[in-house]
């Protein structure tokens, strides 16, 4: 009976001091795998940078585009769909998706903006890649205004970060933008 525990205890111990010596092991930087740190360092990974912009954040945007411009105007039949009923409401999923989905396209392009302008890129990549990030950033507020109507321009990368952004913060911001 007495060794059934001193074995309980050596194995709960040997387990104790296992997980505390594991702290600098977790903690070292990706040796094969691109961060933050070690991005952005010429031209080509400048541009690369740029590329996903071009894709990714769109997704949902697209989705819900489809189904106000074309189901709306009877282009495209869904059946008993709200969008063909024009009974459309403020929290339907689609449109929900497609407000995010702008928004996460300006969210990426002020993070790649911001990063660009400590690149170690040539002068010229560096202005071009931030030109296209400005370009996709207004590509993203026209749609903005034009599906949600008056929408706050905000360069401000802390901003996306909020969990919540009611009308009351928008108005706010609406009201200070000075260009």
């Amino acid at each position: 009976m007495k060794i059934r525990y001193i074995k309980y205890w050596a194995f709960a111990a040997v387990l104790g001091m296992g997980t505390v010596s594991c702290e600098d092991f977790l903690n070292r930087p990706t040796e094969d795998n691109y961060n933050e740190s070690n991005f952005y360092q010429n031209d080509e990974q400048c541009v690369q940078g740029v590329n996903y912009l071009y894709n990714s954040p769109w997704y949902d945007f697209q989705r819900g585009f489809i189904k106000v411009g074309e189901i709306l105007s009877g282009n495209v039949y869904e059946g008993n769909s709200p969008y063909l009923n024009f009974t459309v409401n403020g929290t339907d999923e689609n449109l929900v998706n497609m407000s995010y989905s702008l928004w996460a396209v300006i969210g990426h392009a002020n993070t790649v903006y911001t990063r660009l302008k400590t690149a170690n890129a040539s002068e010229a990549v560096k202005n071009q890649c931030m030109g296209e990030c400005l370009a996709w950033k207004a590509m993203a507020y026209f749609y903005l205004v034009r599906s949600f109507g008056a929408e706050p321009i905000n360069h401000n990368l802390h901003y996306f970060y909020l969990p919540v952004r009611n009308t009351k913060w928008k108005q706010q911001m609406c009201t200070n933008i000075s260009l």
